[in-house]
């Protein structure tokens, strides 16, 4: 099991954009994906399900890959997350 904390660092928080490029690069992972906010847990395979967290600025997340390929699917969320602008 694989896990990565941050603290959401872009003034729109977690918005529509970065959430969908993140569900469409994991989609193809064959590990099981989790994102917690708050005391709510949703698949982050899932837009609807993301979406429905409203994640602000400055909001701290979870993320949790177990699978075979969870290192993968962690550095790839990394990478968007960076480039995306939001940590």
């Amino acid at each position: 099991m694989e896990k990565y904390s941050f603290t959401v660092n872009n003034p729109n928080g977690l918005y529509a954009t970065p959430i969908n490029n993140i569900v469409n690069s994991v989609s193809s992972f064959t590990s099981n994906l989790s994102l917690t906010y708050g005391n709510r847990t949703v698949n982050l395979k899932s837009m609807m399900g993301v979406m429905s967290l409203g994640i602000p600025n400055k909001a701290a997340v979870e993320i949790v890959a177990e699978g075979p390929d969870e290192e993968r699917a962690i550095k790839e969320i990394k990478r968007i997350l960076a480039d995306e602008e939001i940590i």
